[in-house]
């Protein structure tokens, strides 16, 4: 019984549990102290059906301080279930266990984890405590994503798009032949992907940098989008986006008619903006993405499969981006394909 040798994803929404017994969960932990996914829902429950009982206020704060003083350098330490605001009973000491944990270690998550606790409850950008915490690591992309976050002037996407903007399209040769190759039985079982270790993302992610592989593509697909679920603004992780934006752009200019687009896992969350609340900066690769499908379905305007999908991206976009939306409706109506597949999509 010990600690996973990396973070695993602790919980989803769906994995939101019923009223179950807290006895129950202390007695299971009491078996295995490191069955940090059952810590994971034990804290969900608190958050959710916890009342003003002192036992179970007490009962919250020592399952943050255990993940504080275990894993302090998980992304989950920086999510809203390990999180107080200073009228909470216990944050004191939170703050104080952050406080060790910094001065233990110059590892840059556990400073951003602990700027995450008393953002959650300002939601503004504090020069003072951001200067204190990353003085060092200005060049971080965590530490960018921070600063940049409430700043309506900078997109820390925008360098990032600019390079994926000015990648040529492939030809239709190269296309066919992905097509020809890719086997979408890949996509059959969601499970198979999450799990996938981030060592072996990250030795896709090299890989496929070099050359397609269909497994390679799938991991990398599979795995950001299993690690792509968020509850608020905080849970991006900027990491992961910049890989989604890097894949999903990859797709839409090589493999088009892939049927996965139909779903979350080559798009998601590039196609609703849900978790930033306001801050929109999501709408940037939105907007890039419908560029590059009215582009493809411009070179292949008979090729229904495609037009589908361009249409089923614009479907999903029309809340947060209408003025996209409506001028991707326009071009799909000036033909018949493109009206059949707006057909299909309603």
């Amino acid at each position: 019984m010990q600690l996973p040798d990396e973070e695993p994803r602790l919980i989803t929404w769906d994995d939101l549990p019923h009223r179950t017994d807290l006895d129950e969960f202390e007695r299971k932990i009491a078996k295995d102290p490191f069955d940090v996914k059952l810590r994971a829902l034990l804290m969900m429950r608190l958050v959710f059906w916890a009342s003003d009982q002192a036992e179970l206020q007490s009962n919250r704060l020592r399952q943050i301080l255990w993940f504080i003083e275990n894993v302090p350098d998980w992304k989950y330490c920086g999510s809203m279930f390990v999180q107080l605001k200073p009228t909470d009973f216990g944050f004191a000491a939170v703050e104080n266990a952050w406080k060790n944990q910094i001065e233990n270690s110059d590892n840059v998550m556990r400073r951003v984890n602990n700027y995450l606790l008393h953002y959650s409850h300002q939601n503004k950008f504090m020069p003072e405590l951001f200067d204190s915490l990353f003085e060092n690591y200005k060049e971080n992309l965590w530490v960018r994503w921070l600063k940049e976050l409430k700043n309506p002037d900078h997109n820390i996407f925008d360098e990032l798009l600019n390079e994926e903007r000015n990648k040529p399209l492939p030809t239709t040769e190269e296309i066919e032949k992905i097509r020809a190759e890719f086997d979408e039985k890949l996509f059959h079982d969601t499970a198979y992907f999450e799990n996938h270790a981030f060592n072996e993302y990250q030795k896709a992610l090299k890989s496929f940098d070099e050359k397609f592989s269909p497994k390679d593509f799938a991991v990398i697909s599979g795995y950001s989008n299993k690690h792509c679920t968020f509850f608020f603004e905080m849970d991006f992780d900027p990491e992961i986006l910049m890989d989604r934006i890097r894949i999903t752009s990859w797709t839409i200019r090589h493999m088009p008619w892939n049927k996965a687009f139909r779903g979350g896992l080559l798009i998601s969350p590039f196609d609703n903006g849900s978790g930033f609340e306001g801050s929109m900066k999501i709408l940037a690769p939105i907007k890039f993405f419908c560029d590059l499908w009215l582009e493809q379905f411009e070179r292949f305007p008979e090729d229904l499969e495609i037009a589908r999908n361009a249409a089923w991206y614009g479907k999903r976009i029309w809340l947060v981006a209408p003025e996209d939306y409506k001028r991707m409706m326009k071009a799909l109506g000036k033909t018949a394909v493109g009206k059949r597949a707006k057909q299909l999509t309603r």
